[in-house]
């Protein structure tokens, strides 16, 4: 077997005039589906180069005692706005499990009050309406929301999601989108550009609350990328490599690298598709120019997290979010409005079939960094107050212990631009630095943070910039 596959590249390595492979910097979501989208193009000369032991990117897993597999990273779709997904989803033979309608609670974790999401009176008329105002805007603005935003950005989709819903007569799902937005990690509506709240949440989203049927999914994603990765016959992967430096040109390029910290060793590459988070920190090891940082100054990104704990008061199987907001009103005291964004949990729940361990996400505003061990020590705080049974008449809290942490993980999520950048004109200068110094780049911040986006932007540029092999 193994024989036939290597004659297989070398059969399709006879006709390609480049002397050197197409380095891929990161095993991702974004890194594998470029170099799928090259091979399906007959460019299967790759190597793929990953900090992490294996491949999936920010599809990570982890395994509880028990066995049982624990999505901690992408792990939800939705049948409405994940065609590509589907369609991998398909051809590999990964199961993709409705995830049915959850009752939704919120809560304030100060003074421990958890309340059903339905105590507080929403008028279905407005909402509704909204929805269909939103289908209406969505329609316009739709020809220009495309990977790298290539067809221009309209100044309405510019602004940030907090002005962009008021501006359209929205206002009615603020809630709706803080739920979505602020606590799958993608910050404050206050700062995440309307343009890609768009590509992500897609008008077919909201059929769910009309029709009382969840259109969402689940998806064992790091085996759907791990399946893949093993696809790829002609690949060549690095794994615990270490980028240590760059050579890039405008016919080629090589990289310095080590294995599990040894080497140096040297790769040459005719292009380089760089999917590693476009944070100037991050990209230290490519030796960026002058016009390279220009671009990539503007890119920033979410500090949000992910744990797992043990909580065994809290009710399974249903979301827990923190939108409660005290008023100071002894009449009415909560209201419901945005999430917390201070380092503390904003939404926390079970996976499908799993009673035992919640996942608790957790989100920090800004970019003053918060530690690991600062934010696992909120969540336990915050988690000691909400470990209790609701349905129990005057249940008491019981405090959770540090025993009771199973997984923790701080993410360097969503790379994205401002408002102000993109209204001075950062797409267009991403597309213009496309090829520079025989390099493309790939990845959340010219679409989005989610795996829909992160294949068709890698499809997108694959598309564009590789020609098929002749």
């Amino acid at each position: 077997m193994r024989a036939s596959i290597l004659l297989s590249c070398l059969a399709g390595l006879a006709g390609v005039t480049a002397t050197a492979p197409v380095c891929i910097l990161g095993a991702g979501p974004s890194g594998l589906a470029s170099a799928l989208r090259l091979a399906e193009k007959g460019i299967t000369d790759v190597v793929i180069f990953d900090k992490k032991d294996g491949p999936g990117g920010k599809a990570e897993n982890w395994v509880s005692p028990e066995g049982y597999i624990h999505q901690v990273g992408a792990i939800f779709g939705d049948t409405t706005m994940y065609p590509l997904v589907i369609d991998l989803t398909d051809k590999f033979n990964i199961s993709r499990p409705s995830n049915p309608m959850r009752k939704n609670y919120v809560y304030d974790a100060p003074s421990g009050t958890i309340l059903d999401s339905t105590t507080f009176p929403t008028n279905a008329t407005a909402i509704a309406g909204a929805i269909q105002r939103y289908m209406g805007v969505y329609a316009k603005y739709a020809p220009y929301l495309v990977p790298g935003f290539k067809k221009g950005v309209p100044p309405a989709i510019a602004v940030p999601m907090s002005e962009f819903l008021p501006a359209h007569g929205l206002d009615a799902l603020m809630p709706l989108f803080h739920l979505y937005i602020t606590t799958f990690g993608y910050g404050s509506l206050e700062d995440i550009p309307a343009l890609y709240a768009m590509m992500y949440y897609k008008p077919g989203g909201f059929l769910q609350f009309l029709t009382k049927q969840s259109s969402l999914f689940t998806v064992n994603y790091n085996l759907l990328f791990t399946k893949i990765a093993a696809s790829l016959h002609c690949a060549q992967f690095k794994y615990n490599a270490t980028i240590t430096g760059t050579n890039r040109r405008s016919n080629g390029a090589s990289i310095t690298y080590t294995v599990n910290g040894k080497g140096p060793q040297t790769q040459a590459c005719t292009s380089i598709i760089n999917t590693i988070p476009h944070r100037l920190d991050l990209l230290q090891p490519l030796g960026l120019d002058a016009q390279e940082v220009d671009v990539f100054k503007h890119v920033n990104s979410v500090q949000y997290f992910s744990s797992v704990w043990t909580l065994d008061q809290v009710e399974p199987r249903n979301w827990y979010a923190a939108q409660l907001k005290p008023t100071g009103n002894a009449s009415a005291p909560f209201t419901v409005g945005g999430s917390l964004d201070n380092g503390a949990p904003v939404i926390f729940g079970t996976q499908l079939s799993d009673d035992k361990y919640f996942n608790v996400y957790s989100y920090k505003r800004g970019q003053d960094p918060i530690s690991l061990e600062t934010v696992t020590a909120m969540a336990q705080d915050a988690l000691s107050k909400l470990n209790k049974n609701i349905s129990v008449p005057n249940a008491v809290a019981k405090p959770v212990q540090v025993a009771d942490l199973k997984f923790a993980k701080a993410w360097t999520y969503f790379a994205h631009v401002n408002s102000s950048a993109i209204a001075n004109g950062w797409f267009p200068s991403l597309e213009k630095l496309q090829g520079h110094r025989s390099t493309y780049h790939t990845g959340s911040m010219r679409c989005m943070e989610t795996v829909e986006c992160s294949i068709a932007s890698a499809n997108d540029l694959v598309d564009t910039f590789f020609t098929k092999a002749h």
